[in-house]
């Protein structure tokens, strides 16, 4: 018993014979020659998706095409601009408090943040920008200050890189109490990261001397590559004091800024 073949078979059959034929043509090209398959003009032309199917193959020009466009997607996301990323933005661990990380909307803690009166809030946010790590790509470094409410100020230093996997956090160097290692000035010279410290051996308030720390990316990891220490004769520096990072941050109304 012979059943009869509809029409819509019969055109889907011959879609299938004109998809076996390209893909033949396509992975055995004939030699000498620029063999192409030309479209029948009797016959329905097979779907985009049936084509796409068909047509894989080792020298398939779709699956070719699919590389590349995959190899351009992680490529622009491995090459993403680190100044893309908005830090006044943006959530930081930091140090002091029982919070794992500390919200900064346009460079300071809001206020609906805050549950409790010594909570950690941040003040303000600075960041500039170097290679540390020597891949020729920028990483950011991020200033952020913020106390718990007191009289205190804090400046944590967060080291930032990008990647194809995302941000990630290369160091964090958290800030001292006053002359216990209180932060006083950062800066990056010949691909270190410099951290100028106060330095006190007997109490918080009683500055002994500025402790200049230089870091260097080694093995995945800051690594502390000098320290030189600067005995100071008073309490305070005097105003006209110049740091290595050449600038003066005991000078009245000189703002702790970064370059």
């Amino acid at each position: 018993m012979r059943f009869r073949q509809s029409a819509g078979f019969a055109k889907w059959k011959s879609s299938i014979e004109d998809v076996r034929r390209l893909a033949k043509a396509q992975a055995n090209p004939a030699p000498g020659r620029n063999r192409r398959l030309q479209k029948p003009k009797s016959k329905a032309w097979p779907t985009a998706s049936v084509r796409k199917c068909a047509t894989i193959s080792r020298r398939s020009p779709c699956l070719m095409n699919t590389l590349f466009l995959l190899l351009l997607l992680s490529s622009s996301r491995a090459s993403r601009p680190i100044r893309q990323i908005d830090f006044q933005n943006f959530r930081f661990p930091l140090s002091g408090g029982s919070e794992t990380t500390v919200r900064a909307v346009n460079g300071k803690t809001p206020k609906s943040d805050l549950m409790d009166p010594a909570d950690t809030r941040i003040t303000g946010v600075e960041v500039f920008y170097a290679d540390l790590t020597g891949d020729g790509q920028d990483e950011a470094i991020v200033a952020v200050y913020h106390n718990g409410g007191g009289h205190g100020a804090f400046r944590d230093i967060l080291v930032y890189s990008i990647s194809s996997a995302g941000l990630v956090l290369l160091g964090h160097f958290p800030d001292g109490d006053r002359a216990n290692g209180g932060l006083i000035d950062v800066c990056v010279l010949h691909s270190q990261l410099v951290l100028v410290r106060q330095s006190s051996n007997s109490c918080s308030t009683c500055v002994e001397g500025i402790q200049t720390d230089r870091f260097v990316w080694s093995e995945k990891e800051f690594r502390l590559a000098a320290r030189r220490v600067v005995p100071v004769k008073s309490e305070e520096p005097p105003p006209g004091f110049v740091t290595v990072c050449k600038h003066r941050p005991y000078a009245r109304g000189e703002h702790r800024s970064m370059q």
